[in-house]
């Protein structure tokens, strides 16, 4: 039996006016006796028929209606064990179609007026259970929606609206077309829900296409923007790469130029001193020059029997040369490599270069340099002698021939100033001319004697180069840099005291550094005492960084036996004798204005040298002592000034600073033209009591001043040189008469009384590193042949100031 369920209160009148259904019409096959029930306490009051709001309703129990099933199989189901929960957007939806169903609005023809109940009829609750076959008759008669309808609960709601004591239940008939009408108006209510929902659905559908579709259209506008901006980027990118590598090109270009002008002034200059060597000069021409000499003929050069070609090196060589003599009019370029070949194969130890554009002896370019074996390339210092190459249909023995040999080897003869004997040889392949010029030391004659041979076949010529590669007499100086460092790159000339050559750093190949090799064994105080001071510098580097203007110390072979020794071996020496060798970095040029190519650039130099000086003085607790331009060099790479040759530098014992300064005396070694003023007087007033060579004996007290004196001197010779060279006093030597001195002096007094250069002297008399840095200010500038004069000069001051006349 169903439970019955206590009427609602409050629900709306759409249900409950079906009471007024006449409760004598019942159908006759739905008769049932009902038992007695009992009835509630006539105390509860119950709703009026006249007020339609008090009346029970069925819509608190339509929120356990589930949703119809799609199938038979699931209308079978026990389908309201779960009741479904609907949202409070549905139940108020319902509600509004229930309270549509009003009778007195909306007459339903299955009631008649008459079975209305009249007013103030007041049905009494039914408080019993539903009799089972009433239960059962209206579940099983139902369709397969109003088993899905009605539940247990809601069929004692309807059994108690429709039941009557006096009367008792009403016709089954009546009451099954009540239901049934129920039935229609909720499948009514379902498809209105049902084609709300599916409109709902449809613009929640147009809506989401709609938001897609502008997602997908921002989307494809973004993705658009990026790829732009990735094109931009790119173009961007491609520009400033083509803008870099054009920049590369024209550096490039501009430095081939800049390459290509100092050749031809070198070429210019080496012409113009050959009057030294060659007595031609520069008016008289390579024929004339030989044909106005003198020279010996004679027929074969003495050759080792040692060093003979052997029968079958002999047919070698000559397979070599035949394809070459088969043609007589082969170009002359077409002849270097088959020479080359034959050289190195059967000539040890030597290494063979093509130079025909290497102008590398004194602005001349042999065509065939045969030089030391660790040379890399071509260098007046490591050459043994020279081959020069014609075509085989020209004629060899013409004066302009031997006069271009008799050229090549005179530079030679002037750039290795230890060798006595020297030579080159003049080919077409057919036939070889050996010239050799012997430097001559008897007094009063000549200062060298040339002798030219007869022709020679070229296995004589490979007999006597395999000679002339191992007789002292005929090799250039020997190296002395350790074998460890490899090739030699370059020979850097013009050092008295060092050996200098351009070696790459080891295990740091694409750097280059210079190694400074102490010429005499066993080596002197100042090769050791520079060796010292760039020991100190590279500690003081590593507490406080030094500025990229003081050279570094990459390379010291010494300190790995301790740091007391400053020694190692020369293995090319026998015995081996002690020398002192170390590489410093970097490698440069010289510092001289045309290396410069804005007023900027020199400027920034200028504050570079003197941060150096700065940090020398005041960290190092060095002093420079010859801060001259043999001294400064330029960085290949970085185009930074470089202060380099601490061989004279002067460091500060522990304890020396202070109000009680105690500085050691000690003489001056440095370039004379740095030397101090006091020690210039000191050393004129020796001369005048007659003493003789007293400036390296005069003991004085270094003072950092003293750097920045010589450094306003480097400067006014930067950027004076032609007028500063007419100086007498700028080679000072220690000769016994005061004058040089004196004039140095002068120099002095005129600068100090300059209205230009006087502030900028006492400043570095005061130590005004500030004062300093105005220096870079003075004088012309050259750039693209025109000439720009700073605020602080004028043509006419910056004359009388060069010429030292102020």
């Amino acid at each position: 039996m169903t439970k019955h369920v206590p009427r609602l209160v409050g629900a709306s009148p759409a249900v409950v006016q079906h009471e007024t259904l006449d409760s004598t019409q019942h159908n006759n096959t739905t008769t049932t006796t009902t038992t007695q029930h009992q009835i509630a306490s006539q105390e509860m009051e119950t709703p009026s028929l006249a007020d339609p709001d008090s009346l029970p309703h069925v819509l608190p129990y339509c929120n356990i209606l589930p949703t119809p099933p799609s199938t038979e199989a699931a209308c079978a189901a026990p389908l309201f064990q779960q009741p479904t929960t609907f949202s409070s957007t549905d139940l108020a939806t319902i509600s509004a179609k229930l309270e549509v169903v009003n009778i007195s609005e909306h007459p339903n023809t299955l009631l008649q007026p008459d079975t209305l109940p009249q007013p103030g009829h007041r049905p009494v609750p039914y408080s019993g259970d539903v009799p089972a076959a009433v239960s059962k008759q209206f579940l099983a008669v139902s369709t397969d929606l109003s088993e899905r309808f009605f539940n247990h609960r809601l069929l004692d709601v309807i059994y108690e609206l429709f039941y009557e004591p006096e009367r008792g239940p009403r016709e089954s008939k009546q009451l099954k077309r009540l239901l049934q009408d129920i039935e229609d108006r909720y499948l009514a209510i379902v498809k209105d829900l049902t084609h709300a929902w599916e409109k709902e659905k449809t613009n929640l559908t147009h809506a989401w296409e709609k938001e897609k579709s502008a997602w997908e259209k921002e989307k494809t506008d973004l993705e658009t923007q990026l790829k732009l901006q990735n094109i931009n980027a790119q173009h961007d990118k491609d520009l400033h790469q083509a803008e870099k590598e054009t920049l590369e090109i024209r550096c490039q270009s501009a430095e081939k130029r800049t390459l290509d002008i100092e050749q031809s002034f070198t070429r210019y200059r080496a012409a113009s001193n050959q009057d030294k060597l060659n007595p031609r000069g520069g008016s008289v021409s390579r024929a004339q020059c030989w044909e106005r000499g003198s020279f010996s003929l004679r027929a074969q050069p003495t050759l080792r029997k040692s060093n003979e070609l052997s029968s079958d090196e002999v047919g070698s060589l000559q397979k070599t040369f035949q394809h070459l003599l088969s043609d007589p009019k082969t170009p002359e370029k077409e002849c270097y490599g088959p020479i080359q070949d034959a050289v190195s194969i059967f000539v040890p130890n030597i290494k063979c270069h093509i130079t025909a554009k290497n102008f590398y002896l004194a602005g001349e370019a042999p065509d065939i340099s045969i030089c030391l074996m660790r040379s890399i390339t071509a260098h007046s210092h490591l050459c043994y002698g020279i081959i020069e190459v014609k075509r085989p249909e020209e004629v060899l023995d013409t004066a302009s021939h031997l006069g271009q040999v008799k050229d090549y080897i005179l530079s030679l003869l002037k750039a290795q100033t230890s060798r006595n004997r020297f030579w080159g040889i003049l080919t077409n392949v057919k036939e070889n001319i050996l010239i050799e010029i012997r430097r001559n030391k008897t007094p009063g004659n000549l200062p060298h004697k040339i002798i030219k041979y007869a022709p020679m076949e070229w296995a004589a010529v490979m007999n006597y180069l395999r000679d002339a590669t191992s007789i002292v007499d005929l090799c250039p100086p020997p190296l002395h840099f350790a074998k460890e460092l490899g090739d030699v790159e370059n020979i850097i000339s013009g050092s008295e005291k060092w050996a200098l050559g351009e070696f790459a750093i080891p295990h740091e190949v694409k750097k280059k550094m210079v190694v400074k090799c102490s010429k005499s064994s066993p080596p002197n105080a100042y090769h050791k005492l520079e060796l010292k001071i760039l020991r100190h510098l590279a500690a003081c580097n590593k507490l406080n960084s030094a500025p990229p203007s003081i050279v570094k110390l990459v390379w010291d072979p010494a300190i790995r036996a301790g740091d007391d020794c400053y020694e190692i071996s020369d293995e090319d020496s026998d015995p081996p004798l002690p020398r002192i060798q170390f590489g410093i970095a970097p490698a440069g040029r010289r510092f001289e204005l045309a290396a410069f190519r804005t007023p900027a650039q020199f400027q920034n130099a200028i504050d570079t040298l003197l941060d150096g000086l700065n940090w020398l003085h005041n960290t190092a607790q060095v002093i420079h002592r010859d801060i001259r331009p043999a001294n400064v060099i330029i960085d290949w790479q970085t185009k930074q000034a470089v202060i380099i040759d601490f061989d004279c530098a002067y460091q500060l014992q522990d304890g020396n600073q202070g109000d009680a300064q105690k500085v050691q005396l000690t003489t001056y070694g440095g370039g004379l033209i740095c030397l101090p003023t006091e020690v210039l007087n000191l050393a004129l007033e020796e001369l005048k009591r007659g003493k003789k060579r007293v400036l390296n004996d005069i003991w004085y007290e270094p003072q950092a001043v003293h750097d920045l004196v010589a450094f306003v001197l480097f400067v006014l010779a930067t950027l004076f040189p032609v007028q500063f060279n007419q100086f007498p006093a700028h080679k000072l030597q220690d000769s016994e008469s005061g004058e040089e001195i004196q004039g140095l002096l002068d120099l002095h007094s005129n600068l100090a009384a300059s209205s230009i250069w006087g502030v900028i002297w006492r400043g570095a008399l005061q130590g005004d590193m500030e004062e300093l840095r105005r220096i870079g200010h003075l004088g012309w500038w050259p750039t693209l042949g025109t000439a720009v004069t700073k605020p602080n000069a004028h043509p006419g001051s910056i004359k009388s100031t060069v010429s030292f006349d102020i």
